[in-house]
Parts: C-alpha cells; sequence; structure tokens
C-alpha cells in the first residue's frame, strides 16, 4: 500500500495534509473502498462481532477523513462528491445500532 506523505500536525487536535493531487485522490479513492466494504457486510446474511468491527472501523475512518484539513485549515476537500460516503456512514451506524 502506498504511503501517503505530507501529513502535519497543525496543532494538538488537529492533522493537516500538504497533498498533491494524485495524494487527495488516492485518499478518497480509499474511502470509496470503505464504502464497498461497508456496503457488503450489511448485504451479508450474518451479523456477527467481526462484522461489527469491519462496520465501526469504516465508519469511524470515512467520518475522519471527511474532516481532513489543509495546512492553512480550509477544507482538504473540493468537487469530492460525498452522497456515498455520507450513506455509507449512515447505514454503517444503523446496522450496528
Amino acid at each position: 500500500m502506498k504511503q501517503l506523505s505530507g501529513m502535519t500536525r497543525v496543532s494538538n487536535q488537529r492533522l493537516a495534509w500538504i497533498a498533491t493531487a494524485e495524494e487527495k485522490a488516492e485518499v478518497y479513492r480509499r474511502a470509496l473502498e470503505s464504502v464497498s466494504l461497508i456496503n457488503e457486510v450489511i448485504a451479508g446474511n450474518e451479523k456477527d462481532e467481526d462484522d461489527l468491527k469491519v462496520i465501526n472501523l469504516n465508519v469511524e475512518y470515512l467520518e475522519k477523513m471527511k474532516q481532513f484539513k489543509n495546512e492553512d485549515l480550509s477544507s482538504f476537500w473540493a468537487s469530492e462528491n460525498f452522497t456515498t460516503i455520507d450513506k455509507a456512514i449512515t447505514d454503517g451506524k444503523a446496522y450496528v445500532a
């Protein structure tokens, strides 16, 4: 897996990116992989402890990913569509509730 560069701590609580367009695209692609995984688990016939862990970890990742900031604390994201990501977060939370 490719290591992304450019993550830097800008305060005690926040991480910010100095990222290229390609790195942003990679982060977004990984987010869509999490969406697919959440959807696959929900579509499965079993609902066991491992499924709940997978959903929780991926929902947490998606929520954090949406909050990424640039070094100047502006939004990391520009024109990316978060409709499917938001739906996966909502569906994942409902699944584990």
